[in-house]
């Protein structure tokens, strides 16, 4: 929880550093729409360009975890700052039809090299690779991965005081279990809930 707050209140300072800091241009937009929007990791690499509506103002996610047996998305509205760092990266985006795609080489990459077409999907551990390097030296260097920016959002919106039902709905949640692990984060939300019906 201390983690979680800590990131949530400093979210801005994070990624204004990841954004100066970045090797890649995709690393910046893509951390910005885990922490923005409380996609998952598996969802971020499975976007394509065609799920943000830029107009509209939301982006949908391509769920693997709510339904083993069929496909399902849910869409999330895009805050005013995300809307414009995914507006950038489209504008600045390197081709093909993933939202998050790199160059024909990343470093590191264990899939990438010399010869590879430009605008291929990232790899689980480009991604890893590149958060934690961003990260490395900094004082947000104890996130442990980019999940901890979706519990962040999810935690924030809890501490506001956000129905539950659309909590459930951004976040793809479908579990009761899913849903107790933040309520029990702010019981001041919960105070003022009986307060405000009951004085």
């Amino acid at each position: 929880p201390c983690l979680r707050s800590f990131v949530c209140g400093k979210l801005g300072e994070m990624l204004a550093h990841v954004r100066a800091h970045a090797l890649h241009p995709w690393i910046y937009p893509l951390v910005a729409v885990a922490a923005y929007a409380g996609a998952r990791r598996a969802e971020l690499l499975r976007a394509r360009l065609g799920d943000v509506d830029l107009e509209a103002g939301s982006i949908t996610l391509r769920e693997r975890k709510r339904s083993k047996s069929r496909k399902t998305t849910r869409r999330v509205p895009l805050s005013t700052d995300l809307r414009q760092v995914l507006a950038e990266w489209i504008a600045a985006h390197p081709g093909g039809p993933m939202l998050f795609a790199a160059p024909a080489v990343v470093a590191r990459s264990r899939k990438r090299g010399a010869g590879d077409a430009p605008g291929e999907a990232l790899t689980l551990h480009e991604v890893r690779h590149h958060f934690d390097r961003t990260l490395a030296g900094s004082r947000w260097e104890a996130v442990p991965g980019l999940h901890t920016l979706r519990h962040s959002f999810i935690s924030a919106l809890a501490s506001r005081g956000v129905d539950q039902r659309l909590i459930d709905e951004f976040a793809g949640h479908s579990t009761e279990e899913q849903r107790k692990r933040y309520r029990h984060l702010y019981p001041d939300v919960q105070a003022r809930a009986i307060k405000q019906v009951f004085g």
